[in-house]
């Protein structure tokens, strides 16, 4: 049977440039409302637009729009308070983890936490408060605690159970402490209390999750515990595509979605129209969701048509100084008049340009072009992408163990498979095509002489060594730029490198971001590059889920978009060997 959606009148001044669907979704009157939202379908527009209407309907309550990242919360505030004027603080918005610890801060006592608990998130204090719990207990140390807190973050996140959870729980508690999964834990125990279930509840009458498909089990727990503590008076809109669902490795999962819809019943709506994107590029990615079981988008006339260009470039130099072209091009000429609607403005800035990689290597030579170009680049880059070879893994592995942390003992065996009991044993059992020449990396070596063998490394087997080493040499080269020679020590360079691999790519300049790192933003102009099989999709995907996963990243990366995409790849890539012949990646099949 179908569910009839309760609608609500507009009010004076709304904006009624919205689609059939968009207003749908906006006027529903329901109590709980699903809206499934595919690329470029105006979402935060109906968001805002709902909310204008849920504050013009009365006052003394307020409206929470959580988030999955402070980034998204942040535009989301900005949206609201340029369209509502005072109004606007009444619109919270915040990530579910800064939700969840307002509410501690705010009502906690009622669950015995201190008044201001301990907030610990620094991998080195939990590590200290984990043994130091374990020693006043009599019990023995972990040898790998900071390896085991990262496993029972990941099986907390999809609630499953870990062997240390009782003990990690009980350290926390004991010392007033919380840590992110265990603020959702302890927010769920205090809605949990029917008196502060209710106070939550008059406050927070309108509850909006957007970017729900990157719901763990955790947080999906916590909401839901939220919502039940409402279910008399509240009303809650989950926005989300699981299209858009590439976090996987985080514990998310586009599933609590659906599992929202089944447990409340919610009516649900389809935002299937694109208006962001031209009419070429919504055709891409209604072929790609086709493949992953989404129905394509509504609309037929299109007042641009766009531009979807692909490029094959002999190797991957002539693929960056390509891509530099294209960049210059745009810059000097703007985007092509036959992609544009009619009396469109062609200009396009430095920022409305990006380029995407599935991982931080492959763009690498493209920086180089573009910086050699002239153009200013901002970079953004997720530390799992960060080398792609097993190689240089492997060296980096070695190069920063440290026999003396049981961390990086635990570490370096279960990536490599050695005694990790010493430098001497790690070296010793090093095993595999690689293993003479890695055992260089087993000795106590500084960042300089580590680099020096990175350079002089001469691997023949693996496609991506050289990329990789290229990206280890150009990295030392910015941190010698900015650190003294005092200065360059290993934990100075770790921390370097990791600051590097967290970049946000907010800075001024073309935009260069691996593909996960582009997720919720949007451009004027977009390529993708390195689209090889092994590389786009990724070779470490084997499994058809780990395929689905990749191919849910191409779509995310193909509609980031609304005027020109260009899908590029280089035919060889550059080895020890020699150049290296690679097959065009499976996605180009929906190209066409």
């Amino acid at each position: 049977m179908t569910k009839v959606a309760k609608v609500a009148k507009v009010p004076d001044g709304a904006d009624v440039n919205l689609s059939d669907e968009q207003r749908a979704a906006r006027d529903c009157d329901d109590q709980y409302v699903v809206v499934l939202a595919s690329a470029g379908s105006g979402k935060t527009e109906v968001v805002a637009q709902r909310v204008e209407r849920i504050l013009t309907g009365g006052t003394g309550f307020r409206v929470i729009a959580l988030s999955y990242t402070r980034r998204a919360a942040a535009e989301l505030r900005d949206r609201f308070a340029s369209r509502l004027d005072e109004e606007h603080r009444r619109v919270e918005t915040d990530t579910l983890h800064g939700f969840a610890q307002g509410l501690l801060l705010q009502y906690g006592t009622w669950i015995d936490l201190p008044a201001e608990p301990i907030i610990v998130v620094d991998d080195a204090d939990r590590v200290e408060l984990l043994q130091e719990w374990r020693s006043s207990m009599g019990m023995p140390l972990l040898d790998d605690p900071k390896e085991q807190l990262a496993r029972l973050d990941l099986a907390r996140a999809r609630g499953e159970d870990d062997p240390i959870a009782e003990d990690w729980d009980t350290a926390l508690t004991e010392a007033g402490a919380l840590d992110y999964e265990a603020m959702l834990a302890r927010a769920k125990e205090l809605l949990d209390v029917p008196a502060v279930a209710r106070l939550v509840a008059r406050v927070f009458r309108h509850v909006i999750v957007d970017e729900a498909q990157n719901l763990t089990a955790s947080q999906y727990e916590f909401l839901k515990q939220l919502f039940l503590a409402g279910r008399d008076v509240s009303h809650v809109m989950l926005v989300g595509d699981d299209k858009q669902s590439i976090v996987g490795f985080a514990g998310a999962s586009p599933q609590y979605l659906h599992e929202f819809e089944r447990d409340f019943s919610a009516t649900v709506f389809r935002l299937t129209q694109n208006f962001r994107s031209a009419a070429d590029i919504v055709t891409l990615g209604d072929r790609i969701a086709a493949a992953l079981g989404d129905p394509p988008s509504t609309s037929e006339n299109y007042a641009a048509r766009g531009s979807v260009g692909r490029m094959n470039y002999t190797d991957e130099r002539a693929e960056a100084i390509g891509i530099s072209e294209w960049v210059s091009h745009l810059l000097a000429d703007g985007l092509p008049s036959a992609a544009l609607a009619p009396g469109e403005d062609p200009t396009i800035r430095a920022e409305d340009i990006a380029v995407l990689g599935r991982t931080a290597s492959s763009l690498r030579a493209s920086q180089a072009a573009l910086e050699s170009a002239g153009h200013t680049v901002a970079v953004a880059t997720h530390a799992d992408d960060w080398l792609g070879s097993d190689v240089a893994r492997s060296a980096w592995l070695l190069a920063t163990f440290r026999p003396d942390s049981a961390v990086s003992r635990r570490r370096i065996q279960r990536e490599l498979s050695v005694d990790a009991g010493s430098r001497d044993s790690a070296r010793d059992s090093l095993s595999g095509s690689h293993a003479e020449e890695l055992r260089e990396f087993a000795a106590p070596l500084s960042p300089q002489e580590f680099v020096i063998q990175i350079e002089t490394l001469d691997v023949h087997d693996d496609e991506f060594w050289a990329r990789d080493q290229a990206e280890i040499l150009s990295v030392w080269k910015n941190f010698c730029d900015r650190a003294p020679q005092t200065d360059r020590s290993w934990p100075q360079f770790e921390l370097f490198v990791a600051r590097w691999q967290r970049g946000d790519g907010q800075g001024v300049g073309v935009r260069l971001h691996t593909v996960h790192k582009a997720q919720g933003r949007e451009y004027k102009a977009v390529a993708v590059i390195g689209l090889n099989d092994g590389q786009f999709p990724d070779f470490r995907a084997r499994t058809a889920k780990d395929l689905e996963a990749e191919l849910r990243a191409f779509y995310v990366a193909v509609t980031r978009p609304s005027r020109a995409l260009l899908l590029t790849r280089p035919e060889r890539i550059q080895t020890r060997n020699g150049p290296w012949a690679r097959p065009a990646s499976r996605f180009l099949e929906y190209v066409g």
